[in-house]
């Protein structure tokens, strides 16, 4: 049985991203039917995409005609290969999927094979349709993949490839714990491609067929639901590590070993209690939940760059009179999207008159940072204007802390003997370095007038020298929807 009220179209529009370069896969097949290369085909916009499918199925009876779940980045991705200066080229990889607007299952048939698959699809449909009562899970799309089953669970909105992963991951291991019988190397495989509905199966000569319709999930309420039977399955999914960002230096890397205990190893979180008890506006929209509408998106643009994304977007939105929790997710799921948190400068445009009596204002660009673990805020002091204590002169020389507004000073706790040999940090957080010309004496020379921070201490165990990388706190690039 077919169901004929939802179409091919009506499908892809229910779980394909609306953003991103959307690809279809056909195979080369040998004698045996088995595909022994893939043949890739990308369209940017679900029309040319649609158009894609329409011919091969006009054109070669649409046999074996796959495609990716997520969206892609680019139409090519170069792969560095290992060992050498030359790269690979490649379209379907988990590196180029940008998003995802659905999570996915699929589930083999083979009667040989009774205790990993089903028996038959009826027995898997009956299977899945029991899991979703029993705990009260939101209902599938079933497409009758030719052997067995493709089930999807299509959501509002699209989500990124990392949040796509952590979930799909902890959603793998409740579904084995109900002993749903899955692929499982295909359930959390976010490059993975699956059959076209309409198509035909070739390998058994099968029709490809929509089974059983679903409507579209809010985003929490999947989440939600997945979180709930991981607690009651007592599943604990770790975090994914956070990756380092270096430069593509060519040479041989020293060995990352002999670290100190303090270097810090990855850009840092921002822990949004900490944030609140020093931003003020924060804590403005605790209280009102945000009347106004650009504050409320601009504030969203902080809360996603936190810790804790969605539970900071509900504090500062919930006490607001139409607060709508799936219409806030849509709204931080777009902030999450850009380059950098939101700048102070955009914040108080929005809400003029709190910023101004922030102690922090002008000397940071962003309240992300307040809620940095290894942020120190230290306590104000007199603006000096002598040129003989640190050789920065108020009258003559500007060093972007606003000295002139009587500030307390924003810095970040440096250990010294992580600061390159020759450089420190002025008393009003800035970075120089001791001069070597003989006739400015010992007046130190301003380098950046930014607060640094080091992200990575590299030991070289053969020669004994450690490098470092450091970020800038005002390098992050805001940007607007």
């Amino acid at each position: 049985m077919q169901d004929e009220n939802l179409s091919v179209v009506e499908f892809f529009k229910k779980i394909l991203p609306p953003s991103g370069i959307l690809c279809i896969a056909t195979g080369l097949v040998g004698h045996d039917k088995k595909i022994r290369h893939w043949i890739h085909e990308t369209h940017h916009g679900q029309e040319a995409f649609f158009a894609g499918i329409a011919s091969k199925i006009l054109n070669d009876g649409g046999r074996d005609v796959y495609f990716t779940v997520g969206s892609l980045n680019s139409e090519i991705y170069l792969k560095p290969i290992p060992g050498t200066n030359e790269y690979s080229e490649h379209v379907r990889v988990a590196e180029n999927i940008k998003e995802f607007k659905c999570f996915f299952s699929d589930i083999d048939v083979n009667e040989e094979k009774p205790d990993r698959d089903y028996s038959s699809w009826q027995a898997a449909v009956l299977d899945l349709k029991n899991f979703c009562k029993t705990y009260k899970f939101p209902k599938p799309i079933i497409i009758k993949s030719g052997k067995g089953l493709h089930v999807y669970w299509p959501l509002k909105y699209a989500i990124s490839r990392d949040d796509w992963e952590l979930i799909a991951k902890k959603f793998k291991a409740v579904l084995l714990a109900a002993t749903i019988k899955i692929d499982t190397n295909r359930q959390s495989d976010c490059a993975s491609i699956l059959r076209v509905p309409n198509t035909l199966n070739r390998k058994h000569d099968k029709s490809v067929e929509i089974f059983m319709d679903a409507d579209e999930i809010a985003n929490d309420a999947f989440i939600e639901s997945v979180d709930r039977l991981a607690k009651q399955f007592q599943i604990k999914i770790a975090p994914p590590k956070k990756q380092v960002l270096s430069l593509d230096i060519p040479g041989e890397r020293p060995d990352m070993t002999g670290l100190p205990n303090n270097v810090i190893s990855e850009y840092p979180d921002s822990d949004f209690n900490k944030l609140l008890r020093h931003c003020p506006q924060m804590q403005d929209a605790l209280v009102t939940g945000c009347e106004d509408e650009p504050l409320w998106k601009s504030l969203l643009g902080v809360c996603a760059f936190t810790t804790d994304p969605e539970g900071s977007a509900v504090a500062i939105s919930e006490n607001h009179p139409e607060y709508n929790k799936s219409a806030m997710l849509e709204k931080l799921y777009n902030r999450s999207g850009l380059t950098g948190a939101t700048h102070c400068k955009t914040i108080n445009m929005d809400h003029p008159g709190i910023c101004e009596n922030c102690e922090h204002f002008g000397v940071i660009s962003s309240p992300i940072v307040l809620g940095y673990e290894h942020t120190v805020l230290r306590a104000k002091t007199p603006v000096s204007t002598s040129s003989d204590d640190d050789g920065f002169n108020d009258d003559d020389d500007d060093d972007g802390f606003n000295d002139d507004k009587g500030k307390s000073i924003f810095g970040i706790d440096f250990i010294k003997e992580n600061m390159p040999e020759g450089f420190f940090i002025t008393e009003n957080g800035g970075i120089a370095r001791e001069s070597t010309d003989k006739d400015k004496g010992k007046l130190p020379i301003l380098i950046s007038k930014e607060v640094f921070y080091p992200v990575k201490v590299i030991l070289d165990e053969k020669s004994k020298t450690l490098s470092t990388s450091w970020i800038v706190e005002s390098s992050t690039i805001e940007s607007k929807e």
